[in-house]
């Protein structure tokens, strides 16, 4: 949400695209350097514990956004876009860390798990549903019965 809004903030505050960009490449540029060192530490950590941590510091580091209200204060404004930018590179490897230990191994699905041929494919899934509506047929008729998952 920072990306959008911090951005618009400064376009509204300077009224100058440059200045605006800036902002935008600040948020971004970062992600660069940061994401290969914050890989390594989520994998030498517990991403709980760092997603707990980093998601504190986020919120602390908002603060001080409070005090912008000229262009006197950009400063506040690109230091707090850097930091910001930092820890949400930290803490994007967490939840998907995370978010892959709350579902069970055997859930889990592998690329060789995935169909890549055939009807239960997403490509298999879109050319029925094409079919479907080229024919007009609501359940894709029989004809196409034998080919398309979730007809009847």
């Amino acid at each position: 949400m920072l990306l959008i809004a911090l951005p618009l903030y400064v376009l509204e505050l300077t009224g100058s695209p440059l200045v605006t960009a800036t902002v935008f490449v600040l948020g971004l540029a970062p992600t660069v350097v940061a994401g290969p060192l914050a890989g390594v530490l989520v994998d030498r950590s517990e991403p709980w514990k760092l997603m707990t941590i980093v998601a504190g510091l986020q919120a602390l580091f908002l603060v001080p956004l409070l005090a912008v209200n000229d262009t006197s204060d950009l400063w506040i404004l690109y230091s707090v876009v850097v930091i910001e930018a930092v820890l949400g590179t930290i803490i994007e490897p967490c939840r998907a860390t995370t978010a892959a230990g709350l579902v069970p191994a055997a859930q889990l699905l592998t690329p060789t798990r995935q169909p890549t041929r055939g009807p239960h494919s997403r490509l298999g899934r879109l050319r029925c549903h094409h079919l479907r509506e080229r024919e007009h047929l609501p359940s894709g008729g029989p004809h196409l019965r034998h080919r398309c998952p979730g007809t009847t």
